[in-house]
């Protein structure tokens, strides 16, 4: 199968462990080792990305290279101007490389913004989307101009939609009307060592 995951937040190099990221890139793992194809689609970062071996990076250029979005308020002019460029450039990036590339299916890590990059190549190229939710994409959502209607209209428009605990399932299919699956996310740690 050839999978596109859809990601704001996803290591600069694999040896990096700065943010949730980690934990995508451990997934998208998983998925090569399963015999998958697996396509990581995300906001280009201060430095070039270096994709593990058997999977594929795909960065959009845009206004900003910070690594944790959460922390870019909308309030400020400056953070502001960014994330109108990250939703402006990944949504162009999306739908002109995305309609290409024959995915057979879309996964995004958060709702906002990689679900609504998934939701627009859905759109485009009919490819099935499933949107995992994981804590700032739902609590966070109301701090953007429309983004409570955002989350919600990715939502609705997911073919399955996953949640990492039991109250962001509950919250999701609140959001949604529809049945939300719980999937817990997690990752390796490295062995400790001995003395």
């Amino acid at each position: 199968m050839k999978i596109c995951l859809l990601t704001s937040s996803y290591p600069q190099f694999p040896e990096e462990s700065v943010n949730a990221g980690v934990f995508v890139r451990e997934f998208a793992i998983g998925l090569r080792d399963k015999g998958h194809e697996v396509t990581i689609f995300t906001p280009a970062k201060a430095r070039t990305m270096e994709a593990d071996k058997g999977l594929e990076i795909h960065v959009f250029p845009w206004k900003g290279q910070d690594l944790v979005l959460t922390r870019l308020n909308p309030l400020l002019p400056s953070d502001a101007w960014k994330l109108w460029s990250l939703r402006r450039s990944g949504t162009r990036e999306i739908v002109t490389w995305g309609s290409r590339q024959q995915f057979d299916r879309l996964l995004a890590f958060w709702a906002i913004p990689s679900g609504w990059f998934g939701h627009r190549l859905q759109e485009e190229a009919q490819i099935p989307l499933d949107v995992w939710v994981l804590g700032s994409d739902l609590w966070r959502r109301r701090r953007y101009p429309f983004g409570n209607w955002l989350v919600r209209h990715v939502l609705e428009g997911a073919a399955t939609v996953l949640a990492d605990g039991d109250d962001l399932r509950r919250e999701a299919a609140a959001l949604c009307g529809k049945s939300v699956t719980l999937l817990r996310s997690m990752r390796r740690l490295p062995e400790a060592e001995t003395s």
